[in-house]
This record gives C-alpha cells, sequence and structure tokens, in this order.
C-alpha cells in the first residue's frame, strides 16, 4: 500500500512540473504582448509543448486514478504478432 502512494505522489510531481513548464512558456509569450489565444496557437506549434502536454495528461491520470494503463487489457484481442502479422 505504501509503494502505491509513493508511485501516485511520483505521477502528481512529474504531471505538475510539465505544467508548469507549459505555464512558464505560455507566461513567457504573454508577457511579450500576445493574447492568450495567439500565445497559445505559438505552442502547439512545438513538439516539446505538446509532449509535456501528453506527459501531462498520463501522469496526471496515474497520479489520480490511482491505477496502470494496462489493467483493463484492451490489446488482449490483437494478433500475437500484431502489427507486424503479414
Amino acid at each position: 500500500m505504501g509503494g502505491d502512494l509513493i508511485c501516485r505522489l511520483l505521477a502528481l510531481i512529474i504531471c505538475l512540473s510539465a505544467c508548469a513548464g507549459i505555464g512558464l512558456e505560455l507566461s513567457t509569450l504573454m508577457n511579450g504582448g500576445a493574447s492568450i489565444f495567439g500565445s497559445l496557437w505559438v505552442l502547439m506549434g512545438y513538439f516539446t509543448i505538446l509532449t509535456n502536454g501528453l506527459v501531462a495528461v498520463v501522469f496526471g491520470a496515474a497520479a489520480f486514478l490511482g491505477e496502470r494503463f494496462d489493467t483493463h487489457g484492451w490489446w488482449r484481442g490483437l494478433p500475437p504478432s500484431w502489427p507486424w502479422s503479414a
């Protein structure tokens, strides 16, 4: 039980640091005079920002749901060699 709490706290720390990185970039653009929507539009053009957003969503879900994504077994119906089957 203690290990689960530590994993969830670490996931929350990773989620918050990814959100802080996005927020820092957003505030930097807005301090330059851009609007919120213009800043968001510019940020969507950077792969690192999109990756930070994905990391924030995945680790936020892991922190708040407290379970692994593979526990539902969505892949169990796939053939063993998928996607490399001929």
